[in-house]
């Protein structure tokens, strides 16, 4: 389990991209945080990290 805190949407969207490009084939991820915790961000990164151009 990996719980993080990032203060800007860059730095969440950077986590997200971290998490993308380290992630194993079958990997689940589970994001928990109120309206406004950055949960669209770190997606938005995930998705670039796990090779997604759009």
């Amino acid at each position: 389990m990996f719980h993080g805190h990032a203060s800007t949407a860059e730095a969440m969207e950077a986590m997200g991209e971290m998490a993308g490009k380290t992630a194993r084939a079958g990997a689940i991820f589970a994001l928990v945080g109120d309206l406004g915790a950055g949960k669209t961000h770190w997606t938005k990164g995930l998705a670039r990290g796990l090779g997604h151009a759009g």
